[in-house]
């Protein structure tokens, strides 16, 4: 155990040490007969010149606090931001009559409220009249679908409401073999 970790220490010691030289090494340019460039870190011929290398370009990284601070409110939360009290909701996928395609099992729905919905505000996408727990219905089962959505606050009340829009589910009925 202790040759190890004496080989350990002697590795790092050993690429600390010879990683300062070459980083500090100087770098020269050399221009053959055929116009190739070639850089290196010994001049090779009369035609080796000194590249002047520009520094690093580095920043500390800031310093932190001796103390955690108090959370920021975000500028949604804000009190000076008026909270909506009505949106004009859309939906913009699926788009109205929609065939979703066959092996497809899951349907994403996307909306668009204006003005921005506000963080104490929710997205409620209903299928065939049926919330749904988010805006994905999985399993989707074959047939004509009407997907709706609309904007809801902490208490349940509806604050826009998009028009809804229809889809169809098609399945691919493969014949079986006759025995």
């Amino acid at each position: 155990m202790r040759l190890m970790v004496f080989k350990l220490f002697i590795t790092i010691a050993y690429c600390l040490l010879f990683s300062q030289s070459t980083y500090s090494a100087d770098v020269y340019k050399t221009v053959d007969e055929h116009g190739n460039i070639t850089y290196s870190d010994s001049p090779s011929g009369s035609s080796s010149e000194k590249v002047q290398l520009k520094e690093d370009n580095r920043m500390p990284a800031p310093a932190l606090p001796a103390t955690p601070s108090a959370p920021r409110q975000s500028e949604e939360e804000s009190p000076e931001q008026e909270i909506p009290t009505s949106y004009s909701v859309s939906i913009t996928f699926p788009t109205h009559e929609y065939h979703v395609p066959p092996g497809e099992r899951s349907l994403t729905v996307s909306t668009k409220t204006d003005p921005e919905l506000h963080s104490s505000h929710t997205v409620k996408v209903s299928d065939n009249g049926s919330m749904l727990d988010g805006s994905t219905i999985n399993h989707i089962t074959p047939g004509t679908h009407s997907i709706s959505a609309k904007v809801v606050d902490k208490r349940g009340k509806t604050l826009g409401r998009a028009a809804a829009v229809t889809v169809y589910v098609h399945r691919v009925n493969r014949p079986r073999p006759a025995p």
